[in-house]
């Protein structure tokens, strides 16, 4: 799973396949959504102007968003007895390109839907919210 904040995430996706062309990108979602969508699918138009945008305190809702997934991920792999680069969290030797990425993380299948997204709209809420 790959986490990240970009103003241009067409763009973004261009330059990840280009550094490391081993696999194809799936994008699962680009938040913040447009607020009358519940899917990347289904307003990816909308989401994509949003992301142009920008949003007030991206660089704080990035950064603790990535740190609790970080941990979630961690204990992830400790339970499953695999502990995957610095023990699952953030920076990892791709075995496809040889390079260490950022801000990627192993979890398990259903991990997406059952607890990330949430944590990325709760952050994202926050930071709205709080900072303001």
């Amino acid at each position: 799973l790959k986490l990240g904040r970009s103003t241009k995430p067409v763009s973004r996706l261009a330059q990840w396949r280009f550094q490391c062309p081993s696999r194809e990108p799936i994008v699962r979602d680009i938040f913040p959504r447009a607020s009358n969508t519940s899917s990347a699918g289904a307003g990816l138009s909308g989401a994509l102007r949003v992301a142009e945008r920008g949003v007030r305190h991206h660089h704080r809702w990035e950064r603790l968003m990535l740190i609790e997934v970080a941990g979630r991920a961690g204990m992830e792999a400790e339970e499953r007895g695999k502990l995957v680069g610095s023990k699952g969290r953030g920076k990892r030797t791709c075995g496809d390109c040889g390079k260490v990425h950022l801000e990627l993380f192993e979890v398990r299948g259903g991990a997406y839907e059952e607890w990330v997204r949430e944590v990325v709209e709760r952050w994202g809420r926050w930071c709205g919210d709080v900072l303001e």
